[in-house]
């Protein structure tokens, strides 16, 4: 399994990147959010992946965050949805919107997605509507560096050791990446994400 790769990024395009990786070219498919997220070409990027096997055929896809790919994980296993259209889902709509029709069961709202019919929208609603209520999807709002992804994820860490779950982690430091200014350090976010549950 590919957990993520780090490299240098050649080319971007809306739908997928080129990466670089210690001198192996790697194509990965990319929803839009993820695009709109990227730093400039030659620069360096990582990225979270999914390797997807069927047959004969090996598709990696990439992620900007890790909520991202896990709703791109959790569409994937509705049945009759294939990672090109969950890759189309992510692209169409914003997460939080997505996750917020699913709540509301608004199957007006899903059709409006691409090559996603009536049936497919009530299908999605009925197997993720459970599943969604543990997703925590906030920290695709908020836009920040390679740098800034790597301190909150080391900030989660740090709140996950101290004996809290990993939702509530997140929620609390998202939180308070939003309540610091543009310079802050891990122990920044550490101590105001404490906060959350004092």
């Amino acid at each position: 399994m590919i957990t993520f790769l780090r490299g240098i990024l050649v080319k971007k395009a809306p739908t997928q990147v080129v990466l670089d990786v210690n001198g192996v070219g790697y194509t990965i498919a990319i929803p839009l959010s993820s695009y709109e997220a990227l730093p400039a070409t030659d620069k360096p990027v990582q990225l979270l992946t999914h390797l997807h096997l069927r047959d004969n055929d090996i598709q990696l896809f990439g992620f900007m965050s890790s909520n991202e790919k896990r709703l791109f994980e959790k569409v994937i296993n509705v049945s009759g949805v294939g990672p090109q259209l969950a890759l189309g889902i992510l692209s169409a709509m914003p997460a939080n919107t997505f996750k917020q029709a699913i709540f509301q069961q608004d199957v007006k709202a899903l059709t409006k997605i691409p090559r996603v019919g009536k049936k497919l929208a009530e299908r999605l609603i009925l197997e993720l509507k459970d599943s969604f209520k543990n997703l925590d999807m906030d920290d695709l709002a908020i836009p920040t560096t390679n740098d800034d992804k790597t301190k909150i994820e080391e900030a989660v860490l740090a709140l996950i050791s101290l004996g809290y779950k990993e939702m509530q982690s997140r929620s609390a430091i998202v939180k308070a990446r939003a309540a610091l200014p543009d310079e802050f350090t891990v122990e920044d976010l550490v101590r105001e994400g404490l906060n959350a549950f004092l």
